[in-house]
C-alpha cells in the first residue's frame, strides 16, 4: 500500500500562500518603523503567529487537495484461464413470490445462492446474465469479487430489462439460454464453461433437444439449474 498523487503538479498552488505571507512581512515591517516614530511598544506576536499558521495550513491542505493524494493498494489474484461460469438469473415478475410476507422473494433468495456460488470458486471468472424471454450479459466474467457483488446487488431486478412480450402468461423462456453460446459470452479461450440458471422454473415451453445440441457443442457448456420454490 503506498500514496500516490494524480495530480503531482496541484502542489504548487500551496505555494500561493507566500504573497500573503510576504504582505504580512511588509506590512509589519512598515509598522513597526511608524511605532518607532511614535514611541509605541511592539505587540504581542501571538496574534501575528496565529494568523501565520493559519495561512500555511490553508496553503498546505489546498496544495494537497489540488494533487489528488489516492491510496493504492496492489492485490495479487491466482485466477484460472482454462474455465469461466455465468451465473444466469431469472428476473421474471414471478421471482417476486414468496411463502408470508416475512419470507425472502425468490430473486433475493437467488441473489444469496449466486454470492454463495461465486465465494465457493474464488480462482474462476465469473459472469451475470438475466433471464426473461431473453439473456441479457450483465457483467462478462471477471475474477473480482466486488464487481460481481455490485452488479448483482445494483443492475439486477425484477424485469430489469423487461421481457419482450408483455402479454405472454409465462415471462421466462429457457430457450433463451442459446443465444448465450450465439452470443459468445463466454471468451474463446475458455474451454471449461460452467453456466448456473437461477430460476423458479415458470418458463414457456422448452425445446430441451434443440437447447441441449446447441450447449454441447464443443467446448461443452455444463449446465447447472437450480430451482426457487419452496423454501429450501
Amino acid at each position: 500500500m503506498k500514496v500516490v498523487f494524480l495530480t503531482p503538479s496541484g502542489v504548487l498552488l500551496a505555494l500561493g500562500v507566500l504573497a500573503p505571507l510576504a504582505a504580512v512581512f511588509f506590512v509589519r515591517r512598515r509598522a513597526g518603523r511608524v511605532r518607532d516614530v511614535l514611541g509605541l511598544t511592539e505587540p504581542r506576536l501571538r496574534g501575528l503567529v496565529a494568523a501565520i499558521l493559519a495561512v500555511l495550513a490553508a496553503g498546505t491542505f489546498l496544495g494537497l487537495a489540488a494533487a489528488q493524494p489516492v491510496i493504492e493498494r496492489t492485490t495479487t489474484l491466482e485466477t484460472r484461464t482454462d474455465a469461466e461460469a455465468f451465473v444466469v438469473l431469472d428476473v421474471s415478475r414471478s421471482m417476486l413470490a414468496r411463502r408470508s410476507s416475512r419470507s425472502q422473494t425468490r430473486i433475493e433468495r437467488a441473489k444469496a445462492a449466486a454470492r454463495t456460488l461465486r465465494s465457493a470458486l474464488p480462482d474462476v471468472r465469473f459472469g451475470l446474465a438475466s433471464l426473461t424471454d431473453r439473456t441479457l450479459p450483465h457483467l462478462f466474467p471477471s475474477i473480482d469479487h466486488d464487481v460481481f457483488d455490485a452488479t448483482l446487488s445494483r443492475s439486477l431486478g425484477i424485469e430489469q430489462p423487461p421481457p419482450r412480450s408483455s402479454l405472454a402468461t409465462n415471462a421466462t423462456s429457457l430457450d433463451a439460454l442459446a443465444t448465450i453460446r450465439a452470443q459468445r459470452y463466454f471468451a474463446p479461450k475458455s474451454r471449461k464453461r460452467l453456466l448456473i440458471v437461477l430460476t423458479d422454473g415458470e418458463s414457456q415451453p422448452v425445446s430441451a433437444a434443440r437447447l441441449a445440441s446447441v450447449l454441447r457443442r464443443p467446448p461443452v457448456t455444463d449446465v447447472v439449474l437450480v430451482h426457487f420454490w419452496h423454501p429450501d
